[in-house]
């Protein structure tokens, strides 16, 4: 697994100036960093993340979507699916898991620049590995476009993987809020 993470953060890298956006979040107890690679040609993006948590947790994430446009009850939103490997490492924990899912974001015309996110993942056991017998994760948030190029959001993230032994290993959760570069 972490020969697979190492490879896509090798391609993000080779690939960084064609990067349209870039997001940093922070909480009371995290900080992320997540880069999305777009292709204009086929509508797919590369996505790579980063998650450090309090205490000495991390969390790599690296996937492929399909991006779209579409209408939801009649706003007008962005959509993504696709396939999102997740990589944990929290002493004694290690795992990594295989998740489905993906993002809608519902811009709200009565008020520009406003808009709503909602992300969510799921890795059955087939697709865990190590100590993780399956992950889920749940995103939600506010956003708000300062200026062409620019967002700010405010959000809820909820990350656990299932652990092998029984029981629950919570990854991250709480609010957060960040801004969102694009380029």
């Amino acid at each position: 697994m972490k020969r697979i993470l190492a490879g896509l953060l090798s391609c993000v890298a080779l690939h960084a100036a064609a990067a349209n956006e870039l997001e940093a979040g922070l909480s009371n107890d995290s900080v992320n960093l997540d880069l999305t690679l777009n292709s204009q040609a086929n509508n797919l993006d590369l996505n790579m993340g980063y998650l450090y948590h309090e205490g000495g947790r991390h969390l790599l994430a690296a996937g492929v979507h399909a991006r779209g446009q579409t209408a939801l009850g009649n706003l007008p939103a962005t959509v993504t699916l696709g396939g999102l490997l997740h990589h944990v490492s929290d002493s004694p924990f290690e795992g990594s898991a295989l998740a489905l899912g993906g993002s809608a974001h519902v811009k709200i015309p009565d008020v520009p620049g406003l808009g709503i996110r909602g992300t969510l993942y799921y890795a059955p056991s087939i697709t865990s590995f190590g100590d993780a017998d399956g992950l889920f994760r749940l995103e939600t948030r506010v956003t708000y476009r300062v200026i062409r190029n620019a967002d700010v959001f405010l959000g809820y993230r909820n990350i656990e993987a299932d652990v092998e032994n029984g029981g629950d290993f919570r990854i991250d959760e709480g609010l957060f809020g960040g801004l969102s570069l694009k380029f």
